[in-house]
């Protein structure tokens, strides 16, 4: 998984520090103060004026609490700075107005280094050398700094109130920035961050200025009475503009420098520029051709892009990180053309950090990853609360994941394909959810589609084909639910489910897989209903572990390591399944496995229908078993199922056979036309026979023979081939209340060393009633 970096400042609350603030009293020496005091401390300051003879460095973590910026002032008339702040962790002040006065250059705060946080703070005075361009701002965040100004004012500093430049981000919320001599707001360089909901008002340039490779978000902010322009924009500067308001500014709301916006751009254009610079809501159409882009394609407007059809038009960067990221927080929609990354650098080709991107007629191909950058190199990257819809699209030839969905991600898919892509097709994790339709998942080097965590996919006629890995992998408490679609010819099976999984499927074809058709392990649960499993290498459906399912109604055939298996402890309940032809047995149970089984059919299997094996027990009910080639039900181990009501027939051997220290009941069973014996009780075996019906097999109703023993009550042994029981070697029975009758040898035969308690029997119409060695 990747790891998800969101850098939201403006909204986390002051982390203080821990322990007593250190109370400042007036007239104390603030600086000296501030250098004995531990990392991490806070400084209480009172309701007063502390004058500094030198700039204050902050150089490590500390707090500066006052009791509001019209009470606790910090003043200075030196050079360069009232406060200087290069931390490494963060440092936060409330409350507090910072003040610089007198003649000498001087901006009043410089954030140089590590984090800052200012909140309900003034910061006026910033004096200004004009031939130098020194000093003059009320705050300067510089370096790779960053700030978060929260409820402050930038008042009446002789260049900017606030100055952001280099590398340096900043977060300005909710503040006032007025009178300050050169823009009130100014952002250089590569400078970035968010400026909102302030009022930025009656400075005598602009009210913000965008210069450089600046990329700052400006949103609903309100711009009025500043001398020059609302929002100033260089031509090689990229910011986003949303939801701002601009009254009395006297050269005008806006000004974009260099290219202007054109709905028409040609190959060659610079698309980055036309994007920032269109209406909400508009439309930019693309012509035929390759547009390279020198960097990455950000967007933070609701437009549409279209392009003349994927194999005409294409978006195409070497850039390294993305080829096309959405931010806004509103809806991106692109169509008819191509997005490839050919670099060497790694990078993702698409990602969705907010809002909704729709996708349609696209293609996304050639994501990138390394070593160094591990977690880039999808195709589509969807993470945050922002949400993906793509309809007639392909995703292909990535190096990680086609599509991969995190955090509380929505994807909706329609008629994609996601194909030859190194790892998952598909990937959702996190919350995120994916609503799936006649999606094709083909070929990928990994599972076609993989969920995990607290994923919740929903698919209808999907296709998952000829991956090297599963065609499905579900784990952690994912939930997946699918319906009318086929998962065939996968190299690690149909479905692999793991964890706390929680899975419904409903009429699916799963068929040809180079392992199981599903297996489901740990504690996984669900239903599967009216679903196809035919074909796999191995077995058709697997449960292990703790899992839990209702198999209901489905067909389960001519798979080539049995048909269904549960292992371990395994339960749940299967009903109404038609097994037939695999090999080598219909149902198996081992371990500790304790299903329901009631109303299966099972047909045709080379060796058993139904076999239970080491302790597994559970019950099977109402079930027929028909024409297998050795017996139809089989209990070895120490196994001890409850056997009711089921009916086997034409068995190529016997119809049920106890072996090993097997044991449990069989009531009210029908064992019919089998090629030997209805019944065989062997080694150690010890079963209870019950009111069962044991009718025209071929040789005897029942045999007990070895050291096993049985107890035989209520059952009716009628028209076999042999003898209706036969005791052997020194095997032990006792019957009680059972009708034996017109069997071709005797009622019952006893040989030499066996025992048998006869109590009240009905014998009527055999060869012979006992007959003893």
């Amino acid at each position: 998984m990747r790891d998800l970096l969101c850098i939201a400042l403006c909204l986390m609350p002051l982390a203080w520090g821990q322990g007593n603030p250190i109370v400042v009293p007036r007239g104390a020496d603030l600086s000296k103060a501030v250098a004995e005091a531990p990392a991490g401390s806070v400084l209480r300051l009172e309701a007063a004026e502390y004058r500094l003879a030198r700039g204050l460095e902050i150089n490590k973590p500390l707090t500066l609490q006052g009791e509001g910026r019209d009470k606790t002032r910090i003043r200075s008339d030196a050079p360069n700075f009232v406060l200087s702040i290069n931390v490494r962790g963060r440092f936060n002040a409330i409350g507090i107005s910072f003040e610089h006065f007198g003649s000498r250059i001087a901006n009043v705060v410089v954030v140089g280094g590590g984090e800052a946080v200012f909140e309900k703070s003034r910061f006026q005075g910033g004096k200004l050398e004009l031939e130098s361009g020194q000093g003059g701002d009320g705050i300067w965040v510089r370096g790779r700094a960053r700030a978060t100004l929260r409820s402050s004012e930038f008042l009446n500093n002789e260049l900017h109130g606030v100055d952001v430049s280099e590398e340096a981000q900043v977060w300005l919320q909710g503040s006032v920035v007025r009178g300050n001599r050169d823009a009130g707001v100014a952002f250089y360089d590569e400078a970035r961050g968010e400026v909102r909901g302030n009022t930025i008002e009656g400075n005598n340039a602009h009210g913000i200025y965008v210069a450089g490779q600046a990329r700052p978000l400006i949103e609903g902010n309100t711009l009025r009475a500043n001398r020059l322009w609302g929002i100033y924009v260089e031509a090689t500067a990229n910011p986003t503009l949303k939801q701002n308001s601009f009254s009395g500014n006297r050269r005008g709301n806006l000004q974009f420098l260099g290219q202007p916006f054109t709905p028409s751009p040609r190959p060659g254009a610079d698309l980055t520029s036309i994007l920032a610079r269109a209406p909400e809501g508009s439309t930019v159409t693309l012509a035929a051709g390759e547009y390279v882009l020198p960097r990455g394609l950000e967007v933070a407007n609701s437009v549409t892009l279209v392009g003349q059809g994927r194999e005409q038009t294409r978006l195409v960067s070497s850039a390294g990180g993305f080829v096309l990221r959405y931010v806004g927080r509103g809806k991106l929609s692109v169509r008819n053309l191509s997005i490839v990354y050919r670099g060497q650098a790694a990078s993702d080709v698409v990602q969705v950090r907010r809002g909704e991107l729709e996708l349609s007629s696209i293609t996304v191909r050639g994501g990138r990853t390394s070593r160094q950058e591990a977690g880039l190199g999808v195709g589509i990257f969807v993470s945050g609360s922002s949400k993906l819809t793509l309809r007639s699209g392909q995703v292909s030839q990535n190096q990680l994941r086609g599509i991969e969905a995190a955090g509380e991600a929505q994807l909706v898919l329609e008629q994609a394909t996601l194909e030859a892509n190194e790892s998952a097709g598909l990937l959702l994790y996190g919350q995120s959810q994916g609503v799936l339709k006649d999606v094709v998942l083909r070929a990928n080097k990994g599972s076609g589609l993989e969920a995990d965590e607290n994923a919740r996919v929903s698919a209808a006629n999907l296709t998952a084909r000829d991956n090297q890995g599963s065609g499905l992998l579900i784990s952690g408490q994912a939930e997946f639910e699918m319906e009318n679609s086929l998962l065939e010819a996968n190299s690690e099976g149909g479905l692999l489910a793991l964890g706390q999984a929680n899975i419904h499927l409903r009429s699916n074809q799963i068929r040809t897989n180079q392992g199981a058709g599903m297996v489901f392990r740990s504690k996984t649960s669900g239903t599967l209903t009216g679903n196809t499993v035919e074909g796999q290498s191995l077995q058709g459906i697997v449960l292990m572990g703790e899992s839990n399912l209702l198999l209901e109604s489905n067909t389960v055939r001519e798979n080539g390591r049995g048909g269904l298996w549960y292992l371990e402890r395994a339960g749940g309940e299967a009903r109404q399944n038609l097994l037939e032809k695999n090999s080598p047995s219909g149902i198996l149970l081992s371990q500790w496995a304790q299903p329901v089984l009631s109303e299966n059919r099972l047909l045709d299997h080379p060796e058993y229908g139904l076999v239970y094996t080491d302790e597994a027990g559970g019950s099977a009910n109402d079930n027929t078993i028909e024409r297998s080639g050795m017996y139809g039900i089989a209990l070895l181990g120490r196994s001890k199922p409850t056997l009711e009501k089921n009916t086997v027939r034409n068995s190529n051997m016997a119809g049920l056979v106890y072996l090993e220290q097997s044991s449990g009941s069989a009531r009210a069973n029908i064992l019919e036309a089998n090629q030997t014996h209805g019944i065989v009780v062997d080694h150690r075996a010890s079963p209870l026979l019950e009111a069962n019906q044991i009718l025209r097999n071929a040789l005897c109703g029942i045999v007990v023979r070895s050291l096993s023993e049985a107890v035989l009550q209520g059952n009716i042994l009628a028209e076999n081939g042999l003898h209706g029981l036969e005791v052997q070697d020194r095997a032990r029975v006792r019957l009680e209340g059972n009708q034996i009758t017109a069997n071709k040898g005797a009622a019952v035969r006893i040989s030499r060393f066996a025992q048998a308690e006869l109590g009240s029997n009905t014998f009527s119409g055999n060869a012979a009633e006992v007959q003893r060695e």
